[in-house]
């Protein structure tokens, strides 16, 4: 069993069109007609085979939503710009 850090920082910016396909693949389901849970795990399963190759479909189902660190800036805008704007500066 491959180690799951304690917090995963997951960006969906950065997945890529081969992560999309691989997502669809994976779930045999169009990327658009996801459900939400399905959709997150593959995400957290794509992202963390890019770095774990050990990493499994059935770890990816035991990540605790409080371990997904997601971007919350708007597409286009960093996470230290969107900061930074809530300080004032």
């Amino acid at each position: 069993m491959a180690d799951t850090p304690t917090q995963l920082n997951i960006d969906p910016d950065e997945l890529t069109i081969e992560d999309m396909e691989a997502i669809e693949d994976i779930t045999r389901t169009s990327f658009d007609k996801l459900k939400a849970a399905k959709l997150t795990r593959a995400i957290v399963f794509v992202s963390m085979k890019k770095t774990n190759p050990d990493f499994t479909w059935e770890e990816a189902g035991k990540v605790k939503m409080k371990q997904l660190n997601a971007a919350t800036a708007p597409l286009g805008e960093t996470q230290e710009e969107e900061s930074s704007e809530s300080q004032g500066s």
